[in-house]
C-alpha cells in the first residue's frame, strides 16, 4: 500500500514539474502576449481567429501573423504588417523568450525607439521595421546580429550613426533611406550586397570608391556627402563611345551630358536609360540624330552591361568588329539605316540573349551569321544589303519579324519557314524555291557522275551479296539471340534513373533490337500518323536496323534506330505493363485522334504478349533536361526561352487533359526528359499516355499528379537544378527555401545575371508551388495552370514591348 502511495506522491509532483500536451512554454505565451499589448493593436484584435492570448497556443491555435516550424512546435517567423499597429515593440519579450527568424512590422504606426535588448534575438534573419515612425539612436547591440540576413529600417524617424555591420558576412540587404542619420558612413561589404541604400538622410563625409554595383542613388540626397557617381572607367568609355560616333552640332543639344564630369543616370545624358535604380547604364537610343562617324563596340561592350543599343537612321560607316561579343548581355539590337559596310562578325552568334537585331538598309557584305544557337530570337531583319552565300539555319517557327530581301544569297529557301513567305526572301536572284520565280531543279548527271556512281552501285552490290552470305551462316544464331545480347553492347551506358536521356559512356555501341520473342513475329507493326520514314516498315525490320541504346529507366528503355532509308526513329521499349493486347491497342489508337503540335505523335506501334514497342520520331536537339542540365555547347538557355516552353508544355498538357478526360488517359510520367526540342527548337511532351499512373489512388487523380509533375518541371526552369541531387529533393528544397523568407536564393543565378524580371519570376514560382501542393485535391487544373502562365507570357511581352525604342 504504501508503495501505491509513494507512486501516485511521485506521479503527482511529475505532473506538477512537467505539465503534458504543451508545445510552447508557458513563458513564451505570456511574452508573446505582453510583446502585442504594447504594439497596441486596437480593433484588429477583434479579428476572427486572432488569437494572442495566453489560453491557446499560437502555433495549435495559428495566431494572426505567427508562423511555426515544420512541427508545429517552435515559433518561427511573426509577421504584423500593415495592420495600423500604434504601440512600440518590447523586443526584450519577444526576443528574450523565442527563436524568432524573422520579424516583420512594416507599414504600421509604431512608435519609440529601438532598444539594445533587439540583441536577445540572436537568430534573427529577417527585420522589416520600415515604414513606422521609429525615432532616437539605433542602439550598438544591432552589429551583434550577426544572422542578420536582410534588414529594412527605412521610412522612419531614426537618427546617430549607422551601425558597423561589416563583421556580418551573411547580409544580403542594407536599407535605411529617409531616415536622419549622421556622421560617416561605416564600412559595407559592398561587393557581398544584393541591395543597399541610405538615401535622404544627412550623412557626411566620402563614399568609397569601390561600392560595387550601389551607384549615385544609392547615397542621393546627403548634402554632406561627396563622391560616387557611374564609375570613372564606363563613364570615360561612353564619351569615347560618343566621339567616334560623330556627334556633330547635336552635342549643342541642352541637357546633351556626355562628359566625363558628370554621371549619365544621374544627369540624365541625352538617350541614356538606367536601371530602376539609376545606377546601371543599360539602354542607349541614339537614333535619327544624324551621327556620322563610326561605332566603338569595345568601349561600348565592355565597360557597360547594355540591353538596348538603338542607333538606326544615321549615317553611321564602318564595319562591325569582332568585339561586339563583348556586349554578352544585349537583348535589342538596331543599327538599320545606316552606311555599314563589310562582313559581319563572326562573334555575333555568341550574343544568346538578341532577342531582336535589325541589321537592314545598310552595305553589309559576305554570309549571314548562324543564330540557330539563339533560343529567344524573335526578329532578325537584314533585307537590302549585299549579302552572299547560302541560307543559314533560322528557327522559323520561333521568330516573329524575319526578312533577308534584296540581297545576293544563293541555293535553296527550305520547304518549312513557318509563317514567312515568298517576300522574305524576293530580290535574291539566285535564291530558288518558296514560291520565288526560279524554282529548283535537280542538276544533271553528267557521263563522269553517272560512271562514278555506277561504279559504286556495282561494288555496293558485290558487299551486300558476301553480306548476305554471311547472314545465311549465322541465321540460327539470330534467331536464338535475345534481350540479353543487347545488354553487352551497352556495358558503358549508366542507368540514369529513368530518363529518357542517355547517359553515355567512353564508347557508343550499335546493335539490333533483338525480339524477345526469339524471332518469331506474332503481330505486326501498326502505322499510325503519316511519316515518311515508316512508310513500309516491317517488325523484323525495325529489329533488325542498326540501333543504339540512349535511355534506360524504370518503365522502360529508348533506343535511336536506322531504318534502310537513313532517317532517324526512336523506339520505345515498355517493361512491366501489365495491360492486355486490345487495351493497349484501344488506349494508342485513342491517344493518336487527339492531336496537339506541341505533343510528339506515335507514328507506329507494335504489341503482342510478350512485347510491345512504340515509334517516334528522332529530336535531333535533345530533351529540356539535357539543355537545363546537360552541356549546353555555347546555348544560353534565357528567361523568355523558358517560359515560352513552360506556357508551350502548360497548353499541350492542359489539351490532352481535356479530350482525355473522360479517357482517365493522363501522362503518367511527365518529366523534363520527356519534354523534347524539335529541329526548330520548339518544345513538345513527348510518352504521352505510355504509364498508367500508381500512386495508389484511383485513377481520376493521375491528372492531379500530371499537376503534381509539371509543377516541378517549373522548378528545374526556375532554379536550374536537377530534380534529385545530392540527396537533394528540388521540391522540398524550394518548399523549405521559400517558407524562410528566401525567395529570392530559389532563382538559377543565369536569369539573375540576365536581368530577368523577378516579378515575374515570382509569379511563375507561386504557380509552381499551386501544383506541387501536397493535397492532390487543392492542386488546380492544367487548364487554371494554362490560363496562369499565358498571362504572366503576356505580360512579360508587353514589358519586352515596352522596351523597344
Amino acid at each position: 500500500m504504501r508503495i501505491i502511495q509513494s507512486i501516485l506522491i511521485v506521479s503527482f509532483v511529475f505532473v506538477l514539474i512537467f505539465p503534458i500536451g504543451k508545445t510552447e512554454t508557458e513563458d513564451v505565451v505570456e511574452a508573446l502576449v505582453d510583446f502585442m499589448q504594447k504594439l497596441g493593436p486596437g480593433s484588429m484584435q477583434n479579428t476572427p481567429n486572432w488569437g494572442w492570448n495566453t489560453t491557446s497556443d499560437p502555433c495549435i491555435a495559428i495566431w494572426h501573423g505567427v508562423i511555426c516550424d515544420n512541427t508545429n512546435q517552435i515559433v518561427k517567423n511573426i509577421v504584423l504588417e500593415q495592420i495600423s499597429l500604434s504601440g512600440t515593440v518590447d523586443f526584450e519579450s519577444v526576443c528574450k523568450e523565442t527563436s524568432i527568424l524573422l520579424l516583420n512590422l512594416k507599414y504600421n504606426n509604431l512608435t519609440g525607439s529601438l532598444p539594445q535588448q533587439i540583441s536577445y534575438c540572436k537568430r534573427l534573419r529577417l527585420l522589416y521595421l520600415n515604414g513606422n515612425h521609429f525615432s532616437g539612436d539605433l542602439p550598438g547591440s544591432l552589429s551583434g546580429l550577426t544572422d542578420l540576413v536582410r534588414i529594412d529600417i527605412s521610412n522612419n524617424e531614426l537618427s546617430g550613426e549607422l551601425p558597423d555591420v561589416s563583421r556580418n558576412t551573411r547580409l544580403l540587404v542594407f536599407l535605411a533611406q529617409n531616415n536622419h542619420f549622421t556622421g560617416q558612413l561605416p564600412d559595407f561589404n559592398y561587393h557581398q550586397l544584393e541591395d543597399f541604400d541610405v538615401s535622404n538622410n544627412d550623412l557626411s563625409g566620402r563614399i568609397p570608391d569601390d561600392t560595387g554595383s550601389f551607384g549615385a542613388k544609392s547615397f542621393a540626397g546627403n548634402p554632406r556627402l561627396c563622391g560616387k557617381a557611374e564609375t570613372e572607367d564606363v563613364v570615360e568609355a561612353l564619351v569615347d563611345f560618343m566621339e567616334k560616333l560623330g556627334p556633330g552640332s547635336i552635342q549643342n543639344t541642352p541637357n546633351w551630358g556626355w562628359n566625363v564630369s558628370s554621371d549619365p543616370c544621374t544627369d540624365h545624358w541625352y538617350g541614356v536609360k538606367c536601371d530602376s535604380t539609376n545606377q546601371t547604364v543599360q539602354k542607349i537610343v541614339l537614333e535619327q540624330i544624324s551621327l556620322s562617324g563610326t561605332v566603338d563596340f569595345e568601349s561600348v561592350c565592355k565597360e557597360t552591361s547594355l540591353l538596348l543599343l538603338s542607333l538606326k537612321y544615321n549615317n553611321l560607316t564602318g564595319s562591325l568588329p569582332q568585339e561586339i561579343s563583348n556586349c554578352k548581355r544585349l537583348r535589342l539590337l538596331y543599327l538599320n539605316g545606316n552606311h555599314f559596310s563589310g562582313d559581319l562578325p563572326g562573334s555575333l552568334t555568341g550574343l544568346t540573349d538578341l532577342v531582336r537585331i535589325d541589321i537592314s538598309n545598310n552595305q553589309l557584305t559576305g554570309e549571314l551569321p548562324d543564330m540557330s544557337r539563339n533560343l529567344g530570337l524573335k526578329t532578325f531583319l537584314a533585307q537590302n544589303n549585299h549579302f552572299t552565300g547560302e541560307l543559314p539555319n533560322f528557327n522559323y517557327h520561333q521568330l516573329e519579324f524575319f526578312d533577308v530581301s534584296n540581297n545576293d544569297l544563293t541555293g535553296r529557301v527550305p520547304d518549312d519557314t513557318g509563317r514567312f513567305g515568298a517576300k522574305s526572301f524576293a530580290g535574291n536572284p539566285r535564291l530558288c524555291g518558296k514560291e520565288l520565280p526560279n524554282a529548283c531543279v535537280s542538276k544533271k548527271k553528267d557521263s563522269h557522275g553517272f560512271l562514278m556512281y555506277s561504279g559504286l552501285a556495282i561494288l555496293g552490290l558485290i558487299v551486300l551479296v558476301l553480306i548476305g552470305l554471311v547472314i545465311l551462316k549465322k541465321r540460327q544464331n539470330l534467331e536464338d539471340a535475345n534481350i540479353g545480347t543487347m545488354k553487352k553492347g551497352d556495358k558503358s551506358i549508366k542507368d540514369n534513373g529513368g530518363s529518357s536521356e542517355s547517359k553515355v559512356g567512353q564508347s557508343r555501341s550499335e546493335f539490333s533490337i533483338t525480339s524477345a520473342e526469339n524471332g518469331v513475329v506474332s503481330g505486326s507493326l501498326v502505322l499510325l500518323s503519316p511519316v515518311e520514314a515508316v512508310n513500309g516498315l516491317r517488325f523484323e525490320d525495325l529489329l533488325r536496323a542498326p540501333a543504339e541504346l540512349i535511355g534506360r529507366g524504370k518503365h522502360g528503355s529508348l533506343y535511336k534506330v536506322l531504318p534502310n532509308d537513313g532517317i532517324p526513329l526512336v523506339v520505345k521499349r515498355i517493361k512491366d505493363w501489365e495491360i492486355s493486347k486490345d487495351e493497349f491497342k484501344k488506349r494508342m489508337q485513342r491517344i493518336d485522334q487527339v492531336k496537339h503540335p506541341k505533343v510528339l505523335p506515335i507514328v507506329a506501334y507494335y504489341c503482342s504478349k510478350q512485347e510491345k514497342l512504340l515509334v517516334y520520331e528522332f529530336q535531333q536537339n535533345g530533351s529540356l533536361f539535357r539543355l537545363l542540365h546537360g552541356s549546353q555547347n555555347g546555348q544560353t538557355f534565357d528567361w523568355g526561352s523558358r517560359l515560352n516552353i513552360a506556357c508551350n508544355t502548360a497548353e499541350a498538357l492542359a489539351f490532352m487533359h481535356t479530350e482525355l478526360k473522360d479517357d482517365k488517359i493522363a501522362h503518367g510520367n511527365l518529366k523534363s526528359s520527356n519534354i523534347l526540342l524539335t529541329k526548330d527548337m520548339d518544345s513538345c511532351i513527348s510518352e504521352y499516355g505510355l504509364m498508367v499512373v500508381d500512386d495508389g489512388s484511383h485513377n481520376s487523380n493521375a491528372f492531379s499528379v500530371d499537376v503534381y509533375a509539371f509543377g516541378v518541371v517549373l522548378l528545374e526552369l526556375l532554379t536550374g537544378k536537377p530534380v534529385q541531387s545530392s540527396g537533394l529533393d528540388l521540391a522540398k528544397w524550394v518548399t523549405s527555401v521559400v517558407k524562410e523568407e528566401w525567395t529570392g536564393e530559389v532563382f538559377d543565378k543565369a536569369l539573375v545575371v540576365e536581368g530577368a524580371s523577378e516579378e515575374r519570376m515570382v509569379g511563375l514560382l507561386k504557380i509552381a508551388l499551386k501544383c506541387i501542393n501536397g493535397s492532390p485535391d487543392l492542386r488546380p487544373g492544367m487548364d487554371q495552370v494554362a490560363t496562369m502562365i499565358v498571362s504572366l507570357k503576356e505580360e512579360d511581352e508587353r514589358s519586352l514591348a515596352s522596351s523597344d525604342p
